[in-house]
């Protein structure tokens, strides 16, 4: 997070405030937000003012293209929806996804630790990281979430529970 801050801190120094004015674009943000977002009390998405309507068509239509394979694009809506409001889980979920689509294994994995780190309750997570641990062949560590998220989840009521069972199921239970 310190490093997020900092990254944040050098963008803003880098805006040409003056320039972007003589451009016609006009700038007011009170002191008091950019302190709030720099703190963390505060988020880009309610800087910008950005509806929850808007971003759930964003997202939706983040997941439609990652449905359709456009990786790229549907990184680029959830690394984006991720800096709008990072404390949501189900942006990591996507961008996680769209990662591990374009074959970026280690970025996606650390997307979903983060989901995993924001709601410990969301399954999604755990498979994912479970299924790319398998791909790398490292069976312990896919073990261990897949049992984690049978923990959480032990009467298998959550959407994502058929599947853990299965991947435990074909991966961890005698034939």
């Amino acid at each position: 997070m310190t490093e997020d801050r900092h990254k944040l801190a050098e963008e803003l120094n880098g805006i040409d405030f003056k320039e972007l004015a003589l451009q016609g674009t006009e700038i007011f943000v009170p002191n008091e937000l950019i302190v709030g977002l720099a703190r963390g009390k505060l988020t880009f998405r309610e800087l910008l003012g950005v509806t929850p309507e808007s971003i759930q068509n964003v997202t939706r239509y983040g997941y439609r293209l990652l449905e359709h394979g456009y990786n790229e694009a549907a990184a680029m809506i959830f690394d984006t929806l991720a800096s709008l409001d990072p404390k949501i889980a189900y942006f990591r979920l996507g961008l996680g996804a769209a990662l591990a689509g374009l074959g970026k294994k280690q970025a996606a994995k650390q997307a979903f630790e983060a989901a995993r780190a924001l709601d410990e309750k969301e399954l999604s997570a755990q498979y994912n990281l479970a299924v790319l641990l398998l791909e790398e062949g490292d069976t312990q560590a896919a073990s261990s979430y897949l049992a984690e998220a049978r923990a959480i989840d032990p009467g298998g009521h959550h959407p994502m529970a058929t599947m853990i069972r299965r991947l435990w199921l074909t991966h961890f239970e005698p034939a």
